[in-house]
């Protein structure tokens, strides 16, 4: 499901230069981790999850990245934060 999402995404967000993307219910991390990379230069994506252990499980999923270049880049472009989206 998460692949498919990112497939439909891809033609509105692949070459778009500091495109700001919002997950609702960002869980893992996955998806919010994805959209910032379809993105071009400067796409940012803020993930937002009503669990802060959620918050913290995406963090996690991003810091346990073994690929130091990966890692690096997602962690200036991908935020998580504790809301509940209204």
């Amino acid at each position: 499901m998460l692949a498919r999402a990112l497939e439909l995404l891809l033609p509105v967000l692949i070459d778009k230069k500091n495109v700001r993307v919002l997950d609702v219910g960002s869980g893992s991390g996955y998806l919010t981790a994805g959209l910032a990379l379809l993105g071009g230069e400067g796409t940012i994506a803020y993930g937002i999850e009503h669990s802060e252990s959620l918050v913290k499980f995406a963090e996690t999923n991003i810091n346990n990245l073994q690929d130091k270049q990966l890692k690096q880049e997602l962690e200036s472009r991908v935020h998580f934060f504790k809301s509940d989206g209204w």
